[in-house]
This record gives structure tokens, sequence and C-alpha cells, in this order.
């Protein structure tokens, strides 16, 4: 049997819309998102999204994710209904599956983004090895990177990576990037630094076959902390990622920054309402414009979990409960061990890294001032998830192990702003080098060179303002304001501005910049056709390219989608003002 061929048959039956409610053809749809020029990625190992959140709210499109958790890919769904998502393993998934599902071929992806599981290689796995199953997911990644050829791509994983097997693991990578032509780096990046308010370290590998540059490990936005010196050679030595402040930066977010507006939800209950106005920017970029709050569950505990913790008070951990009330386990335990074991946050720290269980036996996972451990939705904020992020399903303990096991979008959405930067300015200075003029000569068109020049004055004069009426109709009746219209429409101008959120609305014609859903080449005078639809193309690349490099979040709307699929149109420019707004807000 045809690999290629199962592969996009099983594709079909793992695709599902959450708009659509129900199962649709992957290909054909993602082929219609791809209307407009724009940054592209795919996540593998997506888990719930945390790396694909911070990706987007960078300004990338989230083409596709690949993971096999079924309550993960819930999730990742429900917060990513345009992406295709494939819930299977990643050893078995052909790159087939991702171009079709993408409609891109080799070399067109701007990023592939994942993090292989990194229980087999993490300090707290007494067991770990670079020899089991999962220990070599990572070559199953390296596979999929060699039939893609993404111009970039990102990793992520626990430092323990970078120990296992002597350093194995982490210089196989290199070679087998290397040998595809890619420049790789690796750095240990300290989320805290990124305005996260947990101390969590974990290792960032970023490669490129657009040429290295040391910003794409970006400085953080907060701090920075304090760090080991660390020996030449040794691994905080040689991949800890040191910077220095080139402006102001902010302090470092704390654990109260972060959650202390969110109500105080008894043990086993959820709350859905804020009670207290934000009171930091941490909490302001939390809830954007929310009025209520999901996921703000905690775990029951039994009643002498509860008795234990009542005598830990903020700061403290096992230590100060009495030792007939410890388990027996503990009881044998020396009061250098186990520091962070039934440990209460303190308000004005840092969180101890969140893991998959946010048990108190487990870490410092309780209250700092009530007695119950954190909920789902402090355990995200922790991480520095936005509360429009939703965890669904019916087990809370799977949101808590998908939170734990995510990247802090934070830390994501600057390293994605970092690999943006890149790919526009590799792309722009490419595009510099060739006038628009001379990118795609026009050969003669067979009628008489008056007439023509007649006949295209007669269309532009008559500008058909049916596609501006509509768009103009339907943001009006979806309550969507802050826009204005182009005055003076150009060649390469957008059709709508949102000017004070920065965003550009292009509504492109199917004929004249070859939609791939309906543009077609007329037969006659096919090849002045060809060329001048090029044109129209590269003059696209070229505007959304500059636009970017300017701030602007560009939108760009195929006529015959907003013909059919009006609805989707408007939440793509909804989406994008949100977004923007959301930066300006995180920003200040």
């Amino acid at each position: 049997m045809n690999r290629g061929a199962g592969a996009t048959g099983r594709l079909l039956k793992l695709v599902y819309n959450a708009g659509m409610g129900g199962v649709k053809e992957a290909g054909s749809s993602a082929r219609q998102r791809l209307g407009g020029p724009r940054l592209t990625c795919i996540d593998l190992f997506a888990g719930a999204g945390g790396l694909a959140d911070g990706f987007r709210q960078a300004g990338w499109t989230i083409l596709a994710a690949v993971d096999s958790d079924p309550h993960a890919a819930e999730t990742f769904r429900h917060n990513f209904p345009d992406a295709v998502f494939i819930e299977d393993d990643v050893g078995t998934v052909a790159p087939e599956m991702l171009l079709e599902a993408t409609g891109l071929a080799p070399g067109e992806l701007d990023c592939l983004a994942g993090g292989p599981p990194c229980q087999s290689f993490s300090y707290n796995n007494h067991a770990r090895s670079s020899s089991g199953r999962r220990a070599k997911l990572f070559r199953h990644y390296l596979r999929i990177v060699g039939a893609l050829k993404p111009k970039t791509l990102l990793m992520e994983n626990v430092p323990g990576m970078l120990t296992i097997g002597g350093g194995s693991i982490v210089g196989e990578i290199r070679k087998s990037l290397a040998k595809l032509g890619y420049e790789v780096g690796v750095r240990i990046l300290h989320a805290e630094e990124f305005g996260v308010p947990q101390e969590r370290r974990r290792v960032f590998i970023v490669a490129t076959r657009l040429g290295w540059e040391d910003s794409l490990f970006p400085p953080g936005t907060h701090g920075p902390c304090k760090k080991p010196a660390g020996k030449k050679g040794s691994v905080q030595g040689s991949y800890l990622h040191r910077w220095q402040p080139t402006g102001s930066t902010l302090s470092l977010v704390t654990v109260w920054d972060a959650i202390g507006d969110l109500a105080e939800t008894p043990v086993g209950t959820e709350a859905t309402k804020y009670t207290a106005p934000p009171a930091t920017l941490s909490q302001k970029r939390a809830r954007g414009r929310l009025r209520r709050v999901c996921n703000h569950v905690a775990h029951t505990l039994s009643p002498l979990m509860l008795e234990r913790i009542s005598y830990v008070p903020e700061g403290g951990n096992w230590r100060n409960i009495p030792r007939d009330q410890l388990p027996d386990g503990m009881k044998r335990a020396r009061l250098s061990d186990h520091t962070k074991r039934y440990g209460r946050l303190s308000r004005d720290g840092l969180s101890a890294t969140i893991l998959t269980k946010c048990d108190p036996h487990w870490g410092s996972y309780i209250h700092p001032l009530l007695n119950r451990t954190i909920t789902v939705r402090e355990a995200a904020r922790i991480q520095s998830f936005r509360d429009s992020f939703q965890f669904v399903g019916p087990f809370v303990s799977k949101h808590y192990e998908q939170v734990g096991n995510a990247v802090p979008p934070l830390v994501a959405r600057s390293l994605g702003n970092a690999l943006k930067a890149h790919v526009i300015a590799r792309f722009a200075t490419a595009a510099e080098r060739e006038p628009l003029s001379n990118v795609i000569p026009l050969p003669a068109f067979a009628a008489p060179a008056a007439t023509r020049s007649d006949n295209m004055r007669a269309i532009r004069g008559r500008r058909n303002r049916t596609t501006e009426l509509r768009l103009r109709a339907l943001l009006t009746r979806n309550a969507i304001a802050g826009w204005s219209l182009a005055r003076r429409p150009e060649l390469g101008s957008p059709d709508f501005w949102f000017l004070e959120a920065k965003v550009l609305v292009f509504v492109d014609g199917c004929f004249w910049h070859a939609c791939p859903n309906c543009g077609h080449i007329p037969k006659s005078n096919t090849a002045y056709w060809t060329a001048k639809i090029a044109r129209n193309q590269a003059r696209d690349r070229r505007a959304t390219v500059e636009l970017a490099s300017q701030g602007y979040t560009v939108v760009r709307i195929w006529e015959c989608q907003l013909r059919d699929m009006p609805a989707e149109c408007v939440d793509r420019i909804r989406r994008a003002v949100l977004a923007q707004a959301q930066e300006a807000v995180a920003a200040v």
C-alpha cells in the first residue's frame, strides 16, 4: 500500500473542525486558508498548545499540529479551530500528511516547532535514559525536518537533555541539522526573564537555513535574574542564556502579580466570575476583555491532607508539619531533603516549576493564603496562559497535566518574535535586491496597446464596490469598530485600516491574485496573464513584509471567502484586532 495514500486517508478521519461541528476534508480547506502571504508554523508534540499560543501572539499562523494525547488534542482543537490537528504518534506520521494538510510544498514552511517528550531526560526521573523509545522521538522530528525543509525550526526540552548519554543526544541533533544545511544554536532560558512568574529552566534549540543571527535568542523582557557563573565547558558555562539589558526592563513577575485578582474558590468548586478588578499588568494581560473565568477549580483533597497543609505558613514546607502528621516516607527524611514538598507559595516570590501534578506531596503548590492547592487557572496564569485559553474535557487532573507540560506562551512569544524578525528580514533583503518592476517581465499582449489601455481604464473606472460594501456591512453588523476605508485606493494598498489597532485588511480578487481555490489563467494571452498575476503576487508579498516590519498585522481575505464564509472572515479580523490590543497592554 502506498504510504502517502494511506496517510491521506487517515488524515481525513483525524481532522476535526470545531466551527463546522464535524469531520471535513483537510487539504482543500487548508489550501483555502492560505489566502495571503504570512508566516506559517507547524507544531509537533503540540500538547495543549502553549508553544503554538505564544507563536500566535507573535503573529504566526498555526497551520497544523500533531500529538497523540487525546485529552490535549481536545484542548488544542478548541483553542485553534482553524488549524489541522493530527491525533497520532509523531513516529508514525508521514511528512506527506503535513504537506497535504497545509497545502505547502517542501521548503515553504517558515517554522517547524515542537518539544519531544522530556520525561526520559528529566533529572526528576531516576531511571532517565537515552535509549528508550520516547527518548528517541527527536529522530522522528529530524526526519520530518528533512522532508519539509522549513526555513527555521524550534525545539524545546528539559536541561537534562544536554547531559544524558554524555551529551550524545544534543550532539546528534546538531550534526543531523548541519547535514541538512541548518545553523544551530542551543541555550537554556529562564522563563522568569520573559514575564513568567516561576523558576523554570528549559533548553531551546533554534536552527535556520537563512543564515545565523545571535538575535534568534532574544534578550529577556524582565530582570535579568541571577545565574550561576559556570565553568568553561560546563552546562551552565556553555548553554545558559546570558544577556545584558540595552534599555529598561521590567521587574520579575511574582505569584501574586499573576493570580491575586482571582476569586477565593473553595476546594472542589469552580468559580466563574471575577470578584476583583485587575491590579497589575500581568492580570490585565491575562484577562483582556473577559468578564468570566474558566478552569478556576482545584483538586479535592482528603481531610488528612487538608490538616497537613493547614500547618504550613506562607513560604513554608513539609518541615512545618508535625512529624506524626507526615506520611511514613517523609518521617524518615532529613531536614535538608525534599525542600519543595508540601510547600506553600509566597505572594512576593516566584513559583516553583509547574509540573503535571499540582499535588502538595510533590512540590510547592499550596495557595499562598488558602488551604488548597492552586487551581488549574492559577497554574495556567503562573505558566503565562491568558484566561481566554480554555482547557476542555471532564478531567481536572488532565487539565493540570496539560498546563504543566506546556511551553509558557510568553517565552514562546519572545522566541516567535525573534524568528519572525529573522524570516522577514531575510525575505525583505532578497526582495530589495530586485526591483518589483523587474520581478516578472510582461510578455506582449495579443490585443493592440491602445485597445488594451482603454479596456483597463474602463475596468478600473467602474471600480466594483460590491466586495467593499459587503465587508462594511459585516463589520457594522458584528459591532467591529475603529476602521476606516482607504481614501485613495492604490495598487498594493489595504482596503480597510484599523489604525489604532495597527491591523490592515486586504480583500484580494480571486482572479487578479490567483486564489488557489477558484483562480484561473485565461486561455487567450496565457503568457501575459501568468506574468501579470505573478507580479501582483510579488507585490502582495512585499507589501505584507514591509507592513509587518513596521508592526502591523496584515489580514488577507479572498473575495470567495468573503462570499462563502463571511463569519470566518469577520472572526479572523476580530481576532487580529484583539491580539494587537492585548499586545499593546502587555507592552505598557
